[in-house]
């Protein structure tokens, strides 16, 4: 019988040949780690992070009669990233040279727009916010560049990676692992292990943190792995946003991660 898998995935701005967690910071979500997510949409908004121009960038946000006249706006945010882009200082450019660019630009402003790269959108207006004209619509210019950096896919068996991973968002009713915890100092408030875990068990890991996380998460670390324990499971998309709701991971084991690579893609 075939072992089920695991499908996840990882986006990068750079094309990462090895993940070295080393390389990470203690300061992350959870931790040091390398971070995965079930999918692809979230994996997809991390493979600008470090760059210097982003997958989808905003070239104009404001009210205007018209879709024609919001491109016309932008076109003017499209320069300036491009200008960015070529290391070009638009201040220092003569009349006849700045023509030049921006006729180069316009060329591949509108031809942007005719594959549908560049977009404007009517959007909600941001609150209290009115145009002076009545006729004028709230939109948005978005340059959807989807050509920088990488997605890495991951296939793990799913039976073992499941079976090693320790939620920290969901209820812990073992009191085995409330007891390890106060044995290495996670219960210093608390006068005695029964009091420490009776107080916590079917709660989260997550909420016994404490506010300087950085540090609770890598003592939380070094406590588990000895124990078999390659990583954490949290509910992607509820801390900070972004994509919606995922499954999303920190693994502390490299060379686990590595070797179950299995395709890069943009």
């Amino acid at each position: 019988m075939d072992q089920e898998k695991l499908v996840l995935y990882r986006g990068d701005y750079e094309k990462i040949k090895a993940y070295d967690i080393k390389k990470t910071h203690k300061w992350c979500l959870v931790g040091p780690g390398v971070y995965l997510t079930t999918s692809t949409r979230v994996a997809e908004s991390y493979r600008d992070k470090g760059a210097h121009v982003f997958n989808k960038e905003h070239l104009f946000s404001g009210f205007a009669l018209n879709r024609i006249v919001a491109y016309e706006k932008g076109f003017s945010g499209y320069c300036k990233s491009r200008f960015y882009e070529e290391k070009v200082y638009e201040h220092k450019l003569k009349p006849k040279e700045k023509e030049k660019y921006h006729l180069k630009y316009r060329l591949e402003y509108e031809k942007l727009i005719e594959e549908g790269n560049i977009v404007a959108s009517y959007e909600p207006a941001p609150y209290n916010s009115k145009p002076v004209d009545p006729k004028c619509r709230y939109l948005e210019v978005i340059y959807h560049r989807n050509n920088i950096g990488y997605i890495t896919k991951f296939e793990f068996d799913k039976r073992f990676f499941e079976s090693n991973i320790l939620h920290v968002d969901r209820s812990i009713g073992d009191p085995e692992i409330w007891k390890l915890l106060y044995e290495k100092g996670f219960g210093s408030s608390y006068g005695d292990i029964s009091s420490y875990v009776k107080a916590h068990l079917n709660t989260k890991i997550s909420m016994c943190i404490g506010q300087d996380s950085s540090k609770r998460w890598v003592q939380l670390i070094k406590t588990l792995k000895p124990y078999g324990i390659i990583g954490f499971e949290y509910n992607g998309g509820t801390r900070i946003g972004g994509c919606g709701r995922h499954r999303a991971f920190s693994i502390w084991d490299d060379d686990y991660v590595n070797k179950h690579r299995v395709d890069r893609f943009r």
